[in-house]
């Protein structure tokens, strides 16, 4: 269906039937990993990193989630629009 999509050149298509090949594939793994993913043996307190690196990582994270958001607004604006073949001498 994936490449029926692109064949008839739909817009929206090709991008859904990519979500569910991407889905499917997961949901495939996670199924054959199932009883080996998580071992029964492991708490989320014997998991989880030390105090001091979790605070670390959140406040790296809480730093750079702004600045990635602000740059894709900023990618958006400044790429927004579709491109047609007349831009390429088409």
């Amino acid at each position: 269906m994936l490449a029926r999509a692109l064949w008839k050149r739909h817009e929206h298509a090709p991008f859904s039937w990519s979500i569910g090949i991407f889905l499917a594939s997961l949901i495939g793994l996670a199924a054959s990993l199932y009883p080996y993913l998580i071992p029964r043996s492991v708490t989320a307190e014997a998991a989880a990193a030390d105090s001091l690196t979790l605070v670390i990582m959140m406040l790296g994270i809480g730093l750079l989630i702004p600045v990635m958001i602000v740059y894709n607004a900023y990618q958006y604006a400044v790429l927004r629009g579709k491109v047609s073949s007349s831009h390429y001498g088409g």
